[in-house]
């Protein structure tokens, strides 16, 4: 990738700060999403807006993808608008929104035949590595449509891993989510057992540090909690929807790969019902 503009599609938790760290890396960025108040920040910074995907395509030699499901992906790159609308020879698309592996390989597919390139990137972090331009970047892809987005994933990310072929980022990141969100419930389901025998989270979490407990989850306790308290869908059924939709991914790629895993199975199922119990409970005592 030279120094030309990049373009950046989904300005949500994750997209939008990302969009704006690239801002202050130095490179021009145009932005879409189909939310108003979400282009707005990044105009008011320096991006340029554009009306639709194709128009990015048109603009851009890369353009980064962070929208929420496999559906809305699939629309952004080969929909009507889409970017494979106006994308040339030697462009890229840099998918890292969490979806299937299949979804990824079936736009590559259409992609090539446009002569554009196709990397599946998520991203792990969360907002708050995404403001820093720390995050996490798990990139599948051909070599030479790798290299030309080292200049882009620096920007972004601290830890760059290029893992395999285009679908292995994607791979990667449903198997990271589900040890980190199995992880989460664990210890949702141990502070309920520690309360009802009357011991303080506090207490659990802190002991837990110093055990073989320990884990990320625990030593962030606080992470998913100050997320469901500033999401901008806080309390409403779609914010469940999307914590509990990487795990039901996750089952789908290991039903397509031949994989048993039961434990992800559960997992996905009772995932929606904790995270919404959990904020449930942490708004009865901001409320107290």
């Amino acid at each position: 990738m030279g120094t030309g503009p990049v373009g950046f599609i989904g300005l949500g938790n994750i997209g939008g700060p990302m969009a704006l760290t690239l801002l202050r890396s130095g490179h021009q960025v145009w932005v879409y999403d189909v939310r108003p108040e979400a282009v707005g920040p990044c105009v008011a910074a320096g991006a340029r807006a554009a009306a639709a995907p194709r128009e990015i395509a048109a603009e851009c030699d890369l353009v980064g993808v962070a929208v929420l499901s496999d559906a809305q992906v699939e629309d952004v790159v080969a929909g009507e608008d889409g970017l494979l609308d106006a994308a040339g020879p030697g462009k890229v698309v840099v998918v890292h929104s969490t979806v299937l592996p299949r979804t990824v390989v079936d736009l590559d597919e259409r992609a090539a035949r446009a002569g554009v390139g196709l990397v599946d990137a998520p991203v792990s972090g969360g907002d708050m590595a995404a403001r820093a331009g720390t995050l996490t970047v798990m990139a599948g892809g051909r070599p030479e449509d790798l290299e030309r987005c080292r200049p882009y994933f620096t920007a972004i990310g601290e830890r760059v891993d290029l893992v395999g072929g285009v679908g292995s980022g994607a791979a990667m990141k449903l198997a990271l989510q589900l040890m980190t969100y199995c992880n989460q419930l664990a210890v949702l389901e141990s502070t309920r057992l520690a309360e009802a025998y009357g011991i303080e989270e506090s207490k659990l979490v802190d002991l837990a540090t110093a055990t073989t407990a320990d884990s990320w989850i625990i030593r962030n306790w606080g992470f998913f909690d100050r997320l469901m308290r500033e999401h901008r869908l806080a309390g409403s059924d779609e914010m469940y929807q999307i914590f509990g939709k990487d795990l039901f991914d996750v089952v789908l790629a290991a039903r397509e790969a031949g994989v048993s895993l039961p434990v992800a199975g559960l997992s996905a199922q009772a995932l929606a019902s904790s995270f919404r119990s959990r904020y449930e409970s942490l708004a009865s005592r901001d409320e107290s």
